[in-house]
């Protein structure tokens, strides 16, 4: 019977008996507990309340966490005044392991309050290191410690609130993103930091001159305009696109990964806008770049920039014809949808960021009104035809009609603050139901707007929008080499394959696949206010 016991020796919890004889197990637990001291068993037990009480008080010392949906540690860090006399960099976070600290970084033109400055990573070795796995651990979902704009709670703040922190962990797991489209975006965002110019430009047409791999790409990446066009302005609007990219995703020049990247952008723009608050004479340009420091302004609050974006306003607001839309420079009576959405967009970012926009939503409203045609049907509402690209008051007229100017339409008339459910928005839904993103037949133009619209409308709308979007993008992006996380200016959008190129395919792909977290859905901002 002692062999038996001594079999099993470990079956029971592994519970031993040390006696003199050697290792024996005992069965009974009962026999152990009544051949020992009521004096031990007293101390076993109040130690056990002793640390039981213990446990309780640091259990109570703080608030309860939520449980996130990824498992990735939260960076803590202590804000520090910024002394523009004597400025230098905060301490490098454990988090980011290539992050390196710079000693009195320079910036270019513009003096903004830049924290946490990093120097750029190896180019190659990061390349090599993506399988789209491992670039995934530095993406900082969890924020940067600036819940005073993005609501690390997980409730949002603002028409900024899921970008970052819990609010983007949230947004993603219940609007149809995840780790899939979180690791096209940032493979996007490493695009665009390795061709970034040295004062803080991107480029349409020399973009890839810029390229910082060793040896650089020029005769490989494909797709730089060769128009030989690069004013400011354009130059404005290429660096307002990146921007945006890196903006939608939750990175500002105060916090985040890329806020190096960030910050000499903004000081490019900041340094190109003229005394009257113009980045370029075309609305087309103007509006990006008035978005990208909007946003920027919003999310961070930076007084510098709160005057930069009213002047660019304004400058919009002085080119608008009186309860009319937007052409490409001064409006004379030519309405143009395509411009007309841009300004729109533009001017949303500025009024989420607590800024003055006048009346010129009423002037909006009235254009989409002349160029959208009837709505037939009331349980499946359809547009009788498409959103017309032109509306000219002085002999009303209008000009030709396609699914990019309809999407268009659908924007703005859900930023401007049209019921999602109205039965006009639902027949610009059905629409471009019809529509759908397909692979290698995509109008990226088209699919940008329509993909915030859908976004807006949620229900079947959204879900069967964003199963094409995201599935068409994450194919279609370029893997491995230079190129990695661009896409190729191939998908039908006219003048922006030969003049925009791969710089704006790119950022609206970018921007397309950071719809979850973007932008709060106008519903909840509604509920809110």
């Amino acid at each position: 019977m002692e062999n038996e016991y001594s079999e099993y020796a470990y079956c029971d919890e592994e519970e031993m008996y040390e006696g003199n004889q050697g290792k024996e197990f005992y069965s009974d637990r009962m026999e152990l507990i009544q051949r020992t001291p009521w004096w031990v068993i007293s101390i076993i037990f109040h130690t056990a309340l002793l640390i039981m009480a213990a446990i309780w008080t640091v259990s109570q010392s703080g608030p309860e966490e939520e449980i996130c949906i990824f498992e990735m540690a939260t960076p803590v860090y202590e804000r520090q005044e910024y002394i523009p006399e004597k400025r230098t960099a905060i301490h490098s976070s454990k988090y980011v392991k290539d992050e390196i600290i710079v000693e009195d970084p320079v910036i270019s033109k513009v003096d903004l309050p830049i924290d946490r400055l990093e120097t750029p990573d190896d180019m190659e070795s990061e390349l090599k290191a993506r399988g789209r796995q491992e670039a995934m651990s530095t993406i900082e979902l969890q924020g940067d410690g600036w819940d005073g704009v993005f609501g690390l709670t997980g409730l949002g703040s603002g028409a900024y609130g899921w970008r970052t922190g819990r609010g983007k962990i949230r947004a993603l797991g219940t609007r149809g993103g995840g780790r899939p489209t979180e690791l096209a975006v940032e493979a996007a965002l490493r695009w665009f930091k390795r061709h970034q110019a040295a004062d803080g430009s991107w480029s349409f047409g020399d973009y890839d001159k810029q390229c910082k791999l060793n040896p650089p790409c020029e005769k490989v990446c494909s797709g730089a305009s060769s128009s030989g066009l690069e004013d400011s302005g354009k130059l404005n609007c290429a660096t307002g696109f990146a921007l945006l990219c890196f903006l939608g995703a939750g990175h500002t020049h105060k916090g985040g990964r890329y806020r190096q990247q960030v910050a000499d952008g903004l000081s490019f723009l900041l340094a190109h806008q003229s005394d009257t608050g113009s980045f370029s004479k075309n609305n087309y340009a103007h509006s990006v770049a008035t978005m990208a420091v909007a946003e920027a302004y919003g999310m961070t609050k930076t007084p510098m920039l709160k005057e930069i974006t009213q002047k660019a306003v304004d400058t919009l607001l002085s080119r608008q014809k009186e309860y009319e839309g937007f052409d490409y420079q001064v409006n004379r009576g030519r309405n143009d949808t395509s411009v007309t959405g841009w300004v729109t967009m533009a001017l949303k970012s500025a009024a989420s960021s607590d800024i003055q926009v006048g009346n010129a939503f009423e002037g909006i409203a009235n254009h989409m009104d002349h160029v959208t045609p009837e709505v037939k049907g009331d349980s499946y509402p359809t547009l009788a035809g498409h959103v017309a690209y032109t509306w000219k008051s002085s002999s009303n007229s209008l000009g030709h009609r396609n699914p990019r100017l309809t999407a268009i339409g659908m924007l703005c008339r859900v930023f401007i603050g049209q019921d999602t459910s109205s039965r006009m928005l639902r027949a610009h839904g059905y629409k471009m139901l019809e529509n759908l993103p397909k692979p290698g037949k995509t109008d990226f133009y088209t699919m940008y707007y329509a993909t915030l619209a859908m976004f807006q409308m949620g229900g079947e709308f959204w879900d069967k929008w964003n199963e094409s979007m995201k599935n068409v993008l994450i194919d279609s992006q370029r893997k491995g080499g230079c190129m990695d996380g661009s896409w190729d200016p191939t998908g039908f959008a006219g003048w922006a394959d030969s003049r925009a190129g791969r710089v704006f395919f790119t950022a609206v792909g970018c921007l397309s696949l950071e719809v979850y977290y973007r932008y709060l859905p106008v519903s909840m901002l509604k509920d809110k206010r």
